[in-house]
This record gives structure tokens, C-alpha cells and sequence, in this order.
């Protein structure tokens, strides 16, 4: 991947886990995200971890993680 194909999310709280993903609370908002889209470098995988996401740029924008909760007026 090159420069800006990735995207790091800081402070994320893994808040459920099934067999199909984690759901992650990023930024006040929960995302569920597929195991086979956490980058290496992430540091959150399982119920309770606390940390790094990190995912490839077109997961986060089909995701919907990088909209604002609150778009500028």
C-alpha cells in the first residue's frame, strides 16, 4: 500500500465481539469491522481492548468513518 492508503484511528474502544467482526466506538459512534480488515499496527482485536485501528482508506470511507458527527455549518 502506499502513502495514504491507510487510515489510524486513536482511542478506540472495542464494545462487542462476534465471529464476524468487532464493533469498534470510534469518535462517539459504533462500526462494526471484519478481523481480516485490521491492519498490522492495529492494537485492539478482541471484546474490551482500548487503542489503534488501523484500515485501509476505502474501508474507512465505505465504513463511514470518516464523516463528521458534526459537519461545519
Amino acid at each position: 500500500m502506499g502513502i495514504g492508503t491507510t487510515v489510524e484511528f486513536k482511542g478506540v474502544t472495542v464494545v462487542a465481539e462476534s465471529e464476524l467482526g468487532v464493533c469498534c466506538r470510534i469518535t462517539g459512534r459504533d462500526h462494526w469491522i471484519a478481523p481480516h480488515h485490521l491492519l498490522a499496527g492495529s492494537s485492539i482485536a478482541h471484546f474490551g481492548d482500548r487503542g489503534i485501528l488501523i484500515v485501509a482508506r476505502q474501508v474507512a470511507e465505505d465504513g463511514g468513518l470518516l464523516f463528521d458527527r458534526f459537519p461545519p455549518l
